[in-house]
């Protein structure tokens, strides 16, 4: 009885891992939805505010924040 509990557990364990893993559709419809708002709002603000004092074209970057490559985060 004692081996019967570990023996169940570990398909089950692994058949939630697989499941949790694998990205839905839905997923990845809501990602593209995302980055759609973020290119046609968030960037051209980004670009019109920000950019002047906090990007590779500004010298010294205002407090080390570079928004315009993810290396500046």
């Amino acid at each position: 009885m004692r081996l019967l509990v570990p023996l169940t557990l570990v398909p089950l364990t692994l058949t939630a891992l697989a499941w949790s893993g694998s990205p839905s559709p839905l997923h990845a419809q809501q990602a593209a939805i995302g980055n759609r708002y973020f290119e046609s709002h968030v960037r051209p603000l980004l670009i019109r505010r920000c950019y002047q004092c906090h990007s590779s074209k500004s010298d010294p970057v205002e407090g080390g924040l570079r928004l315009d490559s993810r290396s500046g985060w």
